[in-house]
């Protein structure tokens, strides 16, 4: 009987041990998450994955606050998840600037839009509050373009561009300086 226990856990122990270690090394964001947190998982879950991660709260229109982590990583780049103002538990978003990610595409920072057009990648302009965010259609997963870049795009864009329109007037050696995704929770909420 004993045996039986020991052989059991070992194969219960091999066959968890690849899915935890693939999680633990996944360099992509994606629609799912980052680096091994997923949407929706606890805040806390950060810690587990990213030691360093430090507590922080953003706040938003009408002092509306949300807790987020934020980890430091090498070359002064980092990473934020962030939690919903609706729910201040749970992983709602997620936004980089470290170069080691990338989405399943291959889109990662400090790319221009030329090279990510190379790539044969659906994209989708909108404008929230006056911010360009570029996103990559099958990924699900945006970027916002260096700050020159965005100002020129302003200068020659009309409010309400649409995307063939913006990839005119967008110029084409914009970078990528952030990735972001996020999920909604709200039907995982009590």
């Amino acid at each position: 009987m004993r045996l039986t226990c020991v052989v059991m856990s070992a194969i219960v122990l091999a066959l968890l041990l690849p899915a935890a270690s693939a999680a633990q090394q996944v360099d992509e964001i994606t629609s799912r998450g980052l680096g091994g947190v997923h949407f929706c998982d606890p805040l806390r879950r950060v810690n587990d994955l990213f030691p360093t991660a430090r507590d922080t709260v953003m706040t938003g229109e009408g002092g509306t606050r949300w807790h987020s982590k934020v980890v430091s990583l090498s070359n002064a780049e980092w990473i934020i998840f962030e939690s919903s103002w609706v729910d201040t538990t749970h992983v709602w978003r997620v936004t980089t600037t470290g170069s080691k990610y990338h989405t399943p595409g291959g889109v990662r920072m400090g790319m221009s839009l030329e090279e990510v057009l190379r790539q044969e990648q659906k994209l989708e302009f909108s404008y929230p509050e006056g911010y360009v965010v570029i996103t990559l259609v099958p990924d699900s997963v945006s970027f916002f373009v260096d700050d020159h870049s965005a100002a020129e795009f302003w200068a020659h864009a009309h409010y309400k561009t649409d995307s063939v329109d913006a990839l005119k007037v967008m110029s084409h050696d914009a970078r990528i300086k952030q990735l972001f995704a996020g999920g909604s929770c709200k039907y995982r909420l009590p």
